[in-house]
């Protein structure tokens, strides 16, 4: 039987993955990697989720965004920076697979991982050209004046997404 709150055929989660420092505990899985462990934080597990219960019929789209380190590392060969950005985007699908599966075992997912130094243009260019129908955002957990001076992505995408977004808070009530 399916879910009653289920409504949507795709829905995006924009995954920030976070180092893991020695036994600190994630709020998903410990995904190892390499010689770093990743996680999720708290509020990204709920907000996974939370859109595993809203997709009917239709797939969770576990989605990261990595910096463009070929664009930017002036300081490296052309060839090694883009060898050390493939590196980060398998690391990263590869760590969004392993959660995914942890996490939402019986959704459809399908892994995406960009390149921008822009997370709303990514958000925002993945909706576009995905046929993405919702989004379910997890808020940082930055303070209210960290959030005024540097921005928020979250409240950017709010405003400017053409389809509902379900904003999971950092730290419940």
């Amino acid at each position: 039987m399916s879910d009653p709150c289920a409504t949507f055929r795709t829905v995006l989660v924009p995954v920030e993955l976070i180092e893991l420092e020695g036994d600190e505990p994630g709020a998903g899985p410990k995904v190892h990697i390499g010689d770093v462990d990743l996680g999720v934080n708290e509020a990204t597990r709920r907000a996974m989720e939370l859109a595993g219960r809203l997709v009917r019929d239709g797939t969770v789209v576990l989605f990261h965004a990595i910096r463009d380190l070929a664009g930017s590392a002036a300081f490296m060969r052309a060839k090694d920076s883009i060898a050390l950005e493939d590196a980060a985007r398998r690391n990263a699908a590869t760590a969004l697979d392993a959660i995914g599966a942890a996490l939402l075992p019986d959704a459809e997912r399908r892994i995406e991982v960009t390149v921008s130094d822009d997370p709303l243009d990514a958000i925002l260019h993945a909706v576009a050209d995905d046929g993405i129908e919702a989004i379910v955002l997890a808020t940082s957990s930055r303070t209210r004046v960290q959030r005024a001076f540097l921005g928020s992505t979250a409240d950017k995408v709010i405003r400017r997404a053409p389809c509902p977004v379900v904003v999971v808070p950092a730290h419940p009530a």
